[in-house]
């Protein structure tokens, strides 16, 4: 999977996170390579299974961070 998502794709899901949760969470593994695993919150994992943070205290740039997906201009 790319480690990069572009600038559209960041919108797209920063938009997504308001309105949709679950599309939100399908949108961040088909994008970014995120499984996010519920508990009394979202625990999010990168593509190796490591925890990259939760939905509680992670925001999105920073959980893209972490997972090491750029976010790029273009289509």
């Amino acid at each position: 999977m790319a480690k990069y998502i572009t600038k559209a794709q960041f919108g797209k899901l920063m938009h997504t996170q308001l309105f949709d949760n679950d599309e939100y969470l399908r949108l961040l593994a088909e994008l970014a390579g995120i499984e996010s695993r519920p508990t009394t919150e979202y625990n999010h994992y990168d593509e190796s299974g490591d925890f990259i943070g939760s939905s509680v205290d992670t925001d999105l740039s920073e959980l893209l961070e972490a997972a090491g997906v750029e976010v790029r201009d273009g289509g």
